[in-house]
């Protein structure tokens, strides 16, 4: 078995929010507790899948076969 560790430390909580709910729920999302727990969540599901479909892609394509998972 292989295990890799990705750390990915986001810079930039505000813009992301900005960017994807529009400037002033931006503004809004700011002020609430939590804004920043949220944002790394919703960063870590997307990276999740993202890494788990190009891994798998990619070994396929090098014609391995396995099972790839990511936590």
């Amino acid at each position: 078995m292989i295990k890799l560790t990705v750390e990915i430390e986001v810079m930039n909580h505000k813009e992301v929010i900005a960017i994807n709910k529009g400037a002033l729920a931006g503004g809004v999302a700011s002020l609430i507790g939590g804004s920043k727990n949220m944002v790394e969540a919703e960063i870590k599901k997307q990276v999740k899948v993202a890494i788990e479909r190009s891994l798998k892609r990619e070994l396929t394509s090098k014609g391995v076969k396995a099972e790839v998972s990511v936590y």
